[in-house]
């Protein structure tokens, strides 16, 4: 099954597969929509259950109502930014587990003073950097 795009801060959950990486619930906010699918698509694969969303707002809000396991976040967000994003998740949930994503090796480096499980990930990334991210920052 194909994940639906969640765009406007609709919630879409995983289908239903078991057992996989003990079903941890990942919260995917990309603005990018081939990326949000393509990577909502590699997180099924690898057995989460995911949420996506294309913008910040969208991603506090959920946090206020159910906070996820893990986070992916694109730095690079329009309107609220990756990092006002990461500030208000951190209010709401102070050790909540955040992937940091970015095209832009000035943004990741600029994200270094993160307090919390945080990892980051430049993008383009592949399957196996994604799992490994999610792997560590939910060892943490």
């Amino acid at each position: 099954m194909m994940p639906r795009d969640t765009s406007r801060g609709a919630g879409a959950q995983a289908p239903e597969d078991g057992a996989a990486r003990r079903r941890h619930r990942v919260l995917l906010v990309e603005d990018n929509r081939n990326l949000r699918l393509t990577t909502a698509r590699m997180l099924e694969h690898l057995g989460y259950s995911v949420t996506a969303v294309d913008n910040g707002p969208a991603a506090v809000e959920l946090y206020r109502r159910q906070p996820p396991d893990a986070t992916i976040l694109d730095v690079g967000l329009p309107g609220m930014s990756g990092r006002e994003v990461l500030t208000s998740i951190r209010e709401l949930v102070p050790d909540a587990r955040i992937v940091l994503c970015s095209g832009a090796p000035e943004d990741l480096a600029a994200a270094t003073n993160v307090d919390g499980p945080v990892e980051r990930l430049a993008k383009p990334y592949d399957i196996e950097a994604l799992s490994e991210a999610l792997t560590r920052v939910l060892a943490d």
